[in-house]
């Protein structure tokens, strides 16, 4: 195993710290607004994107929020409070519980949306050139991409 490079290193710093300012920005004009966390949002549009409608696990969530079942567990609490979600018996396991969105989830959702959406803008269009975010989203899906690891000799 090779040390990561002063390149790698510096690009990996940037990544994080970029990323944390703006999930920090997020969600402070969300809290401005009067409207939960950026997780919340996040687990509001996954739960509305649930095709079936049937309702989806925590453990489904935390797949797909890839967020810890501690987090998720907390947050679900906190929704369910909210009147944002249901927690219904799973007729597929009887150990765990579906989860669906309720109509104030889908409300507050919408709301959501454009308050974040709000945010986004404000965030990168005074960093941002014409151009410099399309390279950006380019370099990032780069990232995205499920690679092999590769064992150095």
């Amino acid at each position: 195993m090779s040390d990561p490079t002063e390149q790698e290193l510096a690009a990996w710093a940037a990544l994080t710290r970029s990323y944390e300012r703006g999930r920090r920005h997020l969600d402070a004009m969300l809290k401005t607004a009067g409207l939960p966390t950026l997780d919340i949002f996040e687990a509001l549009g996954v739960l509305d994107g649930d095709a079936i409608g049937g309702g989806l696990t925590a453990k489904a969530l935390e797949e797909r929020l890839t967020m810890p079942q501690y987090a998720v567990s907390r947050m679900l609490d906190r929704m369910e409070r909210q009147d944002l979600i249901e927690r219904m018996p799973n007729p597929g396991d009887k150990r765990s519980k579906l989860i669906r969105i309720t109509g104030a989830g889908r409300q507050t959702r919408r709301q959501m949306e454009r308050a974040h959406g709000d945010a986004i803008s404000g965030f990168l269009r005074p960093r941002a050139k014409p151009g410099q975010l399309e390279r950006m989203a380019d370099l990032l899906n780069l990232l995205d991409q499920a690679q092999p690891d590769r064992q150095s000799g």
